[in-house]
């Protein structure tokens, strides 16, 4: 307890209040004045005002007017009760958020977490805890292919901001939020329903375009993804690297001169670049799509050769855009189904024996759409 709430438990102590000392207290006071019940319910220590209201209580029954003032005193209360129940209003505080501040209604969001203080039938004061990090939803988007709502949540964590994307329904499930602790959302039992409610509020008391959202890269009518602003992945975390490393980084002068270079000694390295620029063409042409196969003595430069025209379209490391035959089958395909428009580059293909029965077989798997 702090010193001034020291100073005002020694005072009541004594019986003495702002409004004179309770001994002195009339039957006017306590029936015409609001004085007392404003002083009471600004005492925030539960112990020190249960003292003030019993101190009072015994002066109201000396002046034989205990009934009236236990009904003011209830009905102070109530009112109290009432008006600590409307929404303020709040807005987060995030101190190192970089988007706009949300309004959150009766939640304080700040940098401790997110909770709500709500007024007990006692006057108690009860906090209602929904995060212990920052938390806030930014988006609401809208799947083009399966119109499928979801949300981008941001998170505070490890002194840094992520964001994630998730179906609307988890996080409007108990069962189903309590799966997003995988992703970094501090949830259990005991706040789930608080997190769920906080999260809708947001949701419900601010205006959220929603944001068309993709599954795959290629074509979308006239636009190729990931090269439009006009759309968000909300796809599988297993492709979030690759989406990531399709994008512009370099300096484009002297890739273009390192390219000219290569071309000119290598014939096999103009084939990997046609074939990779040719890759968003086929669905254009309405053809079917091709195999480039590529084959020779180690050391020739062929996985070079592959990357080199990777990066075409952005990082060509195995960690982004190239792969590798060592994927299962169904793990190929789901790549194939992703890139759509796009080339893919698999190396090692004898490692394909391992997983196809010839190698017809595997090309059909490719090729098939």
């Amino acid at each position: 307890m702090n010193q001034d709430l020291d100073l005002t438990e020694q005072l009541m102590n004594e019986g003495f209040t702002p409004f004179g000392n309770i001994e002195d207290l009339t039957e006017e006071d306590f029936l015409l004045k609001d004085d007392i019940f404003q002083y009471i319910f600004s005492v925030e220590d539960d112990l020190a005002r249960e003292k003030l209201i019993a101190k009072l209580g015994f002066q109201a029954k000396k002046l034989k007017i205990s009934r009236q003032f236990n009904s003011l005193l209830k009905a102070h209360k109530e009112n109290y009760f009432k008006n600590s129940k409307v929404d303020s209003g709040n807005k987060t505080n995030f101190s190192n958020f970089k988007g706009e501040q949300m309004n959150c209604g009766a939640w304080t969001a700040d940098d401790s977490g997110v909770y709500m203080v709500e007024v007990g039938a006692n006057m108690q004061k009860n906090i209602i805890r929904a995060s212990y990090i920052p938390i806030v939803p930014t988006k609401r988007l809208i799947n083009i292919d399966d119109d499928v709502e979801k949300v981008e949540i941001a998170i505070y964590k490890d002194r840094k901001w992520k964001k994630i994307i998730v179906d609307k329904n988890s996080i409007a499930s108990k069962s189903k939020i309590l799966n997003l602790a995988n992703k970094g959302l501090e949830v259990t039992d005991d706040n789930a329903k608080n997190l769920i409610k906080y999260l809708a509020d947001v949701l419900a008391l601010n205006e959220f375009e929603p944001q068309q959202a993709v599954t795959h890269l290629g074509w979308i009518n006239n636009d190729f993804a990931p090269f439009s602003d006009k759309y968000t992945y909300d796809g599988e975390d297993a492709f979030i690297n690759v989406y990531k490393g399709i994008s512009e980084k370099g300096n484009y002068d002297i890739w273009i001169e390192t390219m000219k270079k290569l071309r000119k000694e290598s014939k096999t390295l103009k084939l990997d670049m046609a074939v990779s620029f040719a890759s968003p063409l086929v669905e254009l042409c309405n053809i079917n799509p091709f195999i480039l196969h590529v084959w020779g003595k180690s050391s020739n430069g062929k996985t070079v050769g592959q990357m080199v025209a990777l990066s075409i379209w952005g990082n060509p490391t195995k960690k982004h855009l190239f792969s590798t035959f060592s994927n299962t089958i169904v793990a190929n395909e789901r790549l194939l189904n992703f890139l759509k428009h796009l080339p893919l580059a698999l190396d090692e293909l004898q490692l394909a024996k391992t997983k196809y029965k010839n190698f017809d077989e595997m090309i059909y798997s490719v090729t098939e759409g």
